[in-house]
């Protein structure tokens, strides 16, 4: 059979960026921008890449036979944390970031405040104890078996590309 033939790589990218990626992202380009976002501390690290780094890598698993059969992790291979992007952010939008820190029980209460809203609403509330927790939990996964096996070589970072990102998203009217 046909499957019996077929070679399958499978690639499970880290969060994707790039000027036209939706999602998480812009999302918080935007809050920042509308002075929405709290000054959180540097914590939770995550791991993300750019698009053009995950067609790269799709080319490199669809090219080289070592690849056949492998789940490779994709990223580019840097430790971010929300503090650290959003400062970048701030950077690309023009203005200083803010020199305070949003302390974690605070952050914590609110989040339990939102919690309580939702419940009473019986729809999540805007900042609840989900949204703490994608902010400050840590979602940073290891890409060497990529890098070490097929070469791979991120050629993007977030902090180079952050103002290429915003100046799209002014363009198209969503900052």
């Amino acid at each position: 059979a046909f499957a019996d033939r077929m070679e399958i790589v499978i690639l499970r990218p880290a969060m994707v960026y790039g000027p036209t990626t939706k999602g998480n992202l812009p999302r918080m380009i935007r809050a920042v921008a509308r002075g929405w976002f709290p000054p959180v501390p540097d914590c939770g690290r995550r791991s993300m890449v750019h698009v053009e780094d995950v067609v790269n890598a799709a080319w490199l698993a669809a090219t080289r036979t070592e690849a056949a059969g492998k789940t490779y992790v994709v990223t580019d291979g840097i430790e971010y944390t929300t503090r650290r992007i959003h400062e970048w952010i701030c950077e690309a939008l023009g203005r200083p970031a803010p020199a305070w820190t949003m302390p974690l029980p605070l952050l914590k209460g609110l989040a339990g405040v939102g919690d309580a809203i939702g419940r009473l609403r019986g729809r999540r509330f805007l900042f609840d104890s989900g949204v703490l927790e994608k902010l400050i939990g840590d979602e940073w996964y290891d890409s060497a078996e990529i890098r070490e096996e097929l070469g791979f070589i991120p050629a993007r970072n977030l902090h180079d590309s952050m103002q290429e990102i915003v100046d799209y998203l002014r363009r198209e009217d969503l900052v």
